[in-house]
């Protein structure tokens, strides 16, 4: 049910990617977001900022990215360095330039009935 959550550095160079805190996230203050928001699972947004900052914390020393005593912050969490936020790249494809309309905007698409 859980994805694991330590390992996979590096990993997303090869053809057997492990999706972990250390492999995919460009930043680390994503990791705290994905926290605060998604747990913990039976009360979602129910931490608090000090026991988010505390998990996102053990979870970066498991995979090595922060000591073992590290104090997390918004300073602190933002200076580490992600392994793979080099491997990103930006979206430039035309079909992801979408605009957002906020006021007289055209009707969305709707289905077409079968025949």
């Amino acid at each position: 049910m859980f994805g694991t959550m330590v390992g996979g550095i590096g990993s997303f160079k090869t053809d057997k990617r492990l999706l972990t805190p250390g492999s995919m996230y460009p930043y680390a203050p994503a990791l705290f977001d994905y926290i605060r928001r998604a747990m913990p699972l039976t009360a979602p947004q129910s931490l608090s900022n000090d026991e988010t900052y505390a998990l996102t914390a053990y979870l970066l020393h498991l995979n090595g990215l922060s000591g073992e005593d590290a104090e997390m912050n918004a300073t602190s969490l933002a200076a580490i360095r992600m392994p793979n936020r080099d491997g990103f790249i930006v979206d430039d494809r035309p079909d992801t330039n979408a605009v957002r309309c906020m006021q007289d905007c055209r009707p969305l698409r709707t289905s077409v009935p079968a025949p």
